[in-house]
């Protein structure tokens, strides 16, 4: 079968929170930089003192780029697996280890146990009552689909939903079915 390309298009919820993440946290670091830097520089008075308040403004800085690499920008199907596309590199389930899809239903809820709960998008470990721990690459609070293997449960949110569900649900048939074709010495 041919790979297939979803796109991760973003939610509102996760724009306004992406925003607000950067407004808050630059507007922070830049009124720690001078307050810092102006109280370092009239009490030391050497130019030196001022490389202290940059590290006030990088580090946050970098740490929300870090993370951003971390946020979904795709997923592409194939005869492989699941392959969620991501700044900082691909993440795959095999196809083999999936053993359920479907489209979730909006009312399901979910808790952030580790990861991001908004900025660009909600990755990392999350519970749910109905589902129990789960692992997401979703960059939306709607339209989301469970991919639940044997060890773990997956929870992505491609642009079409329902599209994405019929395609790897043929291709779980196609893999299930090959592997219970006799062997050519077999006939």
């Amino acid at each position: 079968m041919d790979k297939v390309r979803y796109d991760a298009p973003r939610g509102g919820d996760v724009k306004v929170l992406s925003a607000a993440t950067v407004f808050i946290v630059g507007s922070g670091a830049i009124l720690a930089v001078g307050s810092v830097g102006q109280t370092l520089y009239s009490k030391y008075d050497n130019p030196a003192v001022m490389l202290v308040p940059l590290v006030f403004l990088v580090t946050p800085v970098l740490l929300l780029f870090a993370l951003r690499g971390e946020a979904p920008t795709g997923y592409t199907l194939d005869d492989i697996g699941v392959h969620i596309e991501r700044r900082a590199g691909a993440a795959t389930i095999p196809l083999s280890a999936i053993r359920e899809v479907r489209e979730l239903p909006p009312q399901v809820s979910f808790i952030r146990i580790g990861g991001s709960g908004g900025w660009y998008g909600y990755y990392g470990e999350f519970k749910s009552r109905d589902l129990g721990q789960v692992t997401m690459y979703a960059t939306r609070s709607d339209d989301r689909v469970l991919l639940a293997t044997h060890g773990r449960n997956y929870v992505i949110t491609p642009a079409s939903p329902a599209a994405f569900v019929a395609d790897l649900e043929s291709r779980l048939v196609a893999l299930n079915y090959g592997a219970h074709l006799p062997a050519a010495t077999d006939l």
